[in-house]
């Protein structure tokens, strides 16, 4: 099933000319099916090629997040063929019947990260929008989890019109060859020359930015907040999606530390921001708490001395939550001024985006 990126592209062109992913209204259904049975089947192999960073139980739950988000695609099949069309509305035009419509060839590319979410999760999609899609990776025929694409795929879903590329050279890939390029890694070099294609996207998925929340001003629940804080620092949640540090101001912090775990392989405070030249001294804290898989509880005179740290942080952030009744009034700054991906309002969300 395996093949050079030029025999792929022929191949799935021509596969995209036959209108196969187009002929049977239910041709995405039988390949989600597929793909379902293909993960059950091979579950304890699957995570067994899962990334070495997550423990047993974090693999096994992103398996079961995979199928839930199987699960959607296949409901969302059987509503698209049991009515093709929706109705919609615009200005001028009136009320409108509007279908979706696959875009043709896509290309989907993985870096060598955790199979079941940046590979599966993205082939997905792809199928459930009747591409011809090309799977894609820098990696040889002999890694591991190529080697299981290569014998299994094959047996659960269409072979005409999901392809598989090992040893992926970036620089092979031509823009007018294919009609979509999505790809998941944790570097861009690679892939510079694509990225100034007009139809490629690119997804980090490295694990290397951190994910932060400021609690701020006003009254507020502390079992609730404390609740939020262990549910998103647990070792059971993927490290992409991991709250790794919160600010607390100094006068909130003997309401908040009795309601978290004392254990220091749980929870780690941190007095450094208060003290002068203190920002070094809670970088290091930062990396070796994420390290150790540890909240790191922050002190700060304020909000805006939070707001201080994250700027001169040189490690890059993902997510910046802000909690508390009154974190509204701070957002706007957040997003002009602070270096994060995310900015999340009231409450601490997964990072990882459904694919």
């Amino acid at each position: 099933m395996s093949m050079k990126l030029r025999d792929a592209v022929t191949e799935a062109r021509t596969s995209w000319q036959c209108n196969y992913t187009r002929i049977d209204a239910r041709w995405s259904l039988k390949q989600l099916h597929g793909l379902y049975h293909l993960i059950l089947d091979n579950r304890d192999e699957l995570a067994k090629h899962a990334s070495s960073e997550y423990s047993a139980c974090a693999n096994e739950k992103d398996i079961a997040r995979l199928v839930g988000e199987l699960s959607l695609h296949i409901q969302d099949a059987h509503q698209t063929i049991a009515r093709p069309t929706r109705t919609a509305s615009a200005p001028l035009l009136g009320q409108l019947e509007v279908s979706r419509q696959p875009v043709g060839v896509s290309v989907v590319v993985f870096g060598p990260q955790n199979p079941l979410h940046w590979i599966l999760g993205p082939l997905a999609s792809s199928i459930a929008a009747r591409n011809v899609t090309i799977l894609a990776s820098r990696a040889p025929r002999s890694d591991p989890t190529m080697a299981l694409l290569e014998r299994e795929l094959p047996k659960y879903v269409d072979q005409e019109c999901v392809l598989l590329v090992p040893s992926f050279d970036p620089a092979n890939l031509v823009e007018g060859d294919v009609d979509l390029v999505a790809i998941y890694d944790e570097i861009r070099e690679p892939y510079l020359n694509n990225l100034s294609f007009s139809k490629t996207a690119f997804f980090d998925t490295s694990n290397g930015a951190f994910n932060l929340a400021i609690v701020g001003e006003g009254a507020k629940s502390w079992s609730d907040i404390a609740r939020e804080l262990q549910g998103a620092s647990n070792r059971l949640v993927m490290q992409q999606d991991r709250l790794h540090a919160v600010f607390v101001r100094e006068h909130d912090i003997n309401a908040l530390r009795c309601l978290l775990p004392l254990s220091s392989t749980e929870t780690t405070f941190s007095d450094s921001l208060l003290r002068e030249g203190g920002d070094a001294d809670f970088e290091a804290a930062l990396l070796s708490a994420k390290a150790d898989c540890r909240l790191l509880v922050t002190l700060v005179g304020s909000v805006d001395q939070a707001f201080d740290a994250l700027v001169a942080l040189s490690s890059p952030i993902r997510q910046l939550a802000l909690l508390g009744p009154e974190a509204g009034k701070h957002e706007d700054y957040a997003r002009a001024w602070l270096p994060a991906q995310i900015v999340s309002i009231g409450s601490v969300y997964p990072t990882t985006v459904p694919v």
